[in-house]
């Protein structure tokens, strides 16, 4: 008698034991179902931010093309600016003297020996030099061979353009303006 109760025993522990064996499976199921579940939703929310990202990035491509054609119509419409040092002038000569020379071309203007007599020494100095000068030359190269300081040479130029005369200029190199007078304006100042 006492053997059939070890055997009861015994299958009941081996009862006990595959009862412990699946439970720690059914766990192990759910914990897995649950990384399942963790995962997916990760997965989905990664996916969702993933192309919430492209999105915004294709809409910021699309900004930043849109800004480099904004600044390239800008760049070509802009009027070149000179550096001073009293700040940057803006270059007016594209406008202003344009609508002059129109202005020009129906009335002629031949009162140039007249005019001589309203400029100073110093702006019939700098007028001589741009007679016998065959280039534009810039504030440096005007200011040593009249051996004044830059800011006297733009001041006087500016002068010269008050009084009507004309007096262009052109980039000659880089951040760099060139002055000259056209051939027109060297006739009539050589009172031919």
């Amino acid at each position: 008698m006492l053997r059939i109760f070890k055997k009861r025993e015994t299958w009941e522990r081996i009862d006990r034991y595959i009862k412990n064996a699946f439970e720690r499976v059914k766990s192990d199921i759910h914990h897995i179902y649950s990384w399942i579940n963790y995962l997916k939703h990760k997965d989905e929310l990664n996916d969702h931010e993933h192309s919430q990202f492209n999105r915004e990035l294709g809409e910021q491509k699309m900004m930043i093309q849109y800004v480099l054609s904004r600044i390239e119509q800008l760049e070509s419409a802009s009027i070149p600016r000179q550096r001073t040092s009293q700040g940057q002038i803006k270059d007016t000569s594209r406008t202003f003297r344009g609508q002059i020379g129109d202005i020009k071309g129906h009335v002629k203007d031949t009162h140039l020996v007249a005019k001589k007599s309203d400029l100073t020494g110093a702006q019939m100095e700098l007028l001589q030099l741009f007679y016998h000068s065959d280039r534009p030359l810039s504030y440096d190269e005007i200011s040593k061979r009249l051996q004044k300081k830059p800011k006297s040479i733009r001041n006087l130029i500016y002068e010269i353009r008050d009084k009507g005369i004309e007096i262009k200029d052109k980039p000659i190199g880089i951040r760099e303006k060139g002055f000259y007078i056209d051939r027109d304006l060297k006739i009539e100042l050589s009172g031919r």
